[in-house]
């Protein structure tokens, strides 16, 4: 590695940190199949088995939504700071703010709305905890994914 060019180590750097974000979105997807996966036997045990279902007996769905969401954050700040360097890089080299600079923004962009939804998703924390599943958490939580 060390007989690489600068640059060259300078992007798989990146590649490499790329990769890694990608592996906390990933396992965010797969702790949100585990959220659909017990709210799905949730559902159709309290309406099948309703004197058998006990709400204690499953993991706490918004516990895992926050973990996912935390993940998925957290990767997206890392993203953002590539784009960051990105068009630093770009713009100590001459270039003109371009697609860059539009990265930049669009990945603030990104992050603010998966920051509001959060808190949406905290909002909920309440209600969720007091009531059953619903109809409406599960279609809240697939357009989520």
């Amino acid at each position: 590695m060390n007989s690489l060019p600068d640059d060259v180590r300078q992007q798989l750097n990146l590649l490499d940190s790329a990769e890694q974000n990608l592996a906390f979105i990933l396992a965010s997807l797969l702790i949100r199949f585990k959220v659909i996966d017990v709210q799905r036997d949730m559902l159709l045990t309290s309406a099948l088995c309703p004197e058998e279902f006990a709400q204690a007996n499953y993991p706490d769905v918004l516990d895992l939504q926050v973990a996912a969401s935390i993940l998925v954050l957290y990767a997206l700040l890392e993203f953002h700071k590539i784009a960051e360097q990105t068009a630093k890089e770009a713009k100590n080299a001459g270039s003109e703010a371009g697609p860059e600079e539009k990265e930049v923004f669009l990945s603030l962009l990104v992050i603010t709305v998966n920051l509001i939804r959060f808190g949406f998703l905290l909002d909920t924390a309440p209600e969720e905890k007091q009531s059953q599943i619903t109809p409406e958490q599960i279609d809240n939580d697939i357009e989520a994914i």
